[in-house]
Order: C-alpha cells, then structure tokens, then sequence
C-alpha cells in the first residue's frame, strides 16, 4: 500500500508551504464543519489552505476505505472493477481515484474525477501526478460526470452522499447509467437512514446490494427494528488502521481518533439475476458487542438463502479455541464475514455458534 506520510502529501498540496498552526486549525474546522455545522456545508467556501488541511489528515486516513471494501468482494468482482471505467463523483483531492490506482496495480480502465470546486480538481490532479506520474493519463477532471462519456461505469460516491440529497444521488446513477455503485460514507445512523432511502430508489431500477448484504430485500431488518422500537439503530463497519506517525500526529494534536473509523461502504450492481457467491450459513457482522474470558458476543446478519437477512445475537465460545483463533477473533470488525456452525438456539433472537 502506497505510504502516505504528511511531508509527502504537502510536498503535492496546493499550499506546500502551510505553517502547522495553520494546517492544524484547518483541520480543527474541517471536522467542526463535518460534524456540529452541517447546516454550514452548502455556504463553506474552500481556499488553497483549508484543501490542504484536509489533504494532509482526511486524504490518508480515507484512503484506506476502499481497500477496506474490495478486500471482501468476491473475486468475480473485482475482476470486473479492474477492468472497468470509474467515475469518482465528489471526488475531493483525489483520494478514492489515488486509493484505486493503487489498489489495482494492473487496472486497465480510466478514471473522471467530478467535483464542483475546481481547486479540489486541481489538487486531486497534484496527487494523482505526484503518487503515479505514469497513470495520470488515465485520469481526466470535470465538474459534470456526464464529460466522461463511459459505457457502464462504475461510479463511487466517496463521502458525497454526505453532502447530497437521495434525489440528487438517483438523478446522477439515472444520468450515468452505472454496472455498480460504490458507496463509502461516514457511519453515522444520519447517512445510513439517507442511504437506505437512495437504496429503496435504485433497486426499483433493478441494483442489487452486493455488500455488505447480497439480498433482495430493499427494506434493511435493522430500519425496521429502528421504527418499530423507536430507537436508533444502524448497520455500518468499522474500519482499525494505524496510519503513518505523521499522519497519527496530527490527530493526537487535534485530538481526532481516526485509528477506528465507523464507516458506511455498499456496493450495488445492475443486473437481472441477483449474483451471489456467499456460502450457506454464513453471517456478517454488524456490531461486536463484547468479549469475555469465555466467549465473543456479536451481532450479525445472516446471509444464507433460508434466512435471509435475519438479525440475531450469536454468541461464540472459546472453549476448545486455540490463543491465535481467539486473538484474531477479537480484531474482527463490523463488516466482516464468517462461516458458522449452529451448536444451540438460546431463544428466539440469540444462538449459540462454533465458526468454520
């Protein structure tokens, strides 16, 4: 993975030579913006130092997001989106194109990096020349998606269906006419309820969920159980990574956590069939809930074609687990897929399981 240190992305920002002070307070308002002002988002004028700021702590601890995602598709897949032409619409300085290229080392498509602020364009241009000097060419920037021109691209929203309405999101897929839809959003339950809006649109336009959920159901279990409840509940991931010491610097002086990131990622893809390639009894987590001296407690999603989409508590003993099964256990995260064995039904909603 390409290393991302924070010389080395001010060496390709617009405003290399940007005191700390002023780095750090950008990105101080950056988050502020993102998170208590969100009312501010449609009136937030960006400049060269701000782009910076935000180039220098969210462009490396983003970056990292999309692997997360292709890292647990199916092989079929990816073959796919190796050979396909991106749109990355609301691109921002480049991270999610940045993160493809490199991902995909042999990718053989283009990529159109969108984006209404030309000086976001401009620096998505500054770090995709100065990462792979030798693949700029496959990377054009516009403000308009439909410059591209591809036939049955794949388009990715990276953290701009955060500042879209679903409409607006609907309105481009119709307009670009995608394969697949990536999504990578923050894991908030605000952007989840947005998204599983976007989700009811698209699938009436024949998208299926490929991740994290490959089912038919437009209509998220946990939605459901939200309303019925009256309470808030989400499915999301969560994301553990340790960036470069320069990188986690700046966010111990921000006082900005971002080695455990929640985070929304869906893939979507149009076709007639559903495609599937999940095992029989599988389930995908939804939350770690707890770990004990005797067992791991989760939340989780069943995949299989009986079940489908039922949520449950599964409860997995350590008895007769191995110490290195166990620790690597206890770093699964949300979003993260297993194959299991029933032992015993506890009650209606909590099962007791062995892992394959």
């Amino acid at each position: 993975m390409l290393e991302l240190s924070v010389d080395k992305l001010l060496s390709w920002s617009l405003h290399p030579k940007i005191t700390e002070g002023k780095l750090l307070q950008g990105i101080v308002d950056i988050s502020s913006l993102y998170t208590r002002e969100r009312d501010e988002l449609t009136n937030w004028q960006w400049n060269e130092s701000l782009i910076t700021s935000y180039t220098c702590f969210y462009l490396p601890t983003n970056f990292v997001k999309l692997k997360f995602i292709l890292d647990r598709l199916p092989h079929e897949i990816c073959s796919e989106l190796v050979n396909s032409d991106w749109i990355d619409f609301g691109c921002g300085p480049g991270t999610y194109s940045l993160a493809l290229l490199d991902f995909f080392e042999d990718f053989k498509g283009k990529i159109h990096c969108v984006d209404k602020e030309s000086f976001m364009l401009e620096q998505a241009r500054r770090v995709i020349r100065g990462a792979f000097p030798d693949k700029l060419s496959k990377v054009s920037f516009s403000g308009n998606a439909l410059d591209a021109n591809f036939e049955s691209p794949v388009i990715i929203f990276g953290n701009s269906l955060n500042e879209m309405s679903p409409e607006e999101v609907n309105s481009v897929i119709k307009k670009v006419k995608p394969k697949y839809v990536i999504f990578i959003e923050p894991g908030t339950p605000e952007v989840f309820y947005k998204l599983m809006d976007v989700r009811r649109k698209i699938s009436a336009s024949n998208f299926k969920n490929i991740f994290p959920c490959p089912s038919t159901a437009t209509f998220c279990p946990l939605l459901e159980h939200s309303i019925k409840e009256e309470k808030i509940d989400w499915c999301h991931q969560v994301l553990k990574h340790v960036h470069h010491p320069s990188v986690e610097r700046l966010g111990q002086i921000v006082k900005l956590d971002r080695k455990k990131m929640p985070l929304i990622a869906h893939l979507y893809q149009n076709l007639e069939d559903e495609f599937r390639n999940i095992e029989e009894e599988s389930f995908r987590i939804i939350r770690t809930v707890s770990e004990s001296k005797h067992s791991f407690i989760w939340d989780v999603c069943l995949l299989n074609e009986v079940n489908e989409n039922l949520n449950l508590r599964f409860e997995i003993p350590k008895r007769k687990m191995a110490k290195s099964r166990a620790k690597e256990l206890s770093k699964a995260s949300a979003g993260d897929i297993f194959k299991y064995e029933l032992i015993k039904e506890i009650n209606e909603f909590q099962w007791r399981v062995s892992l394959v």
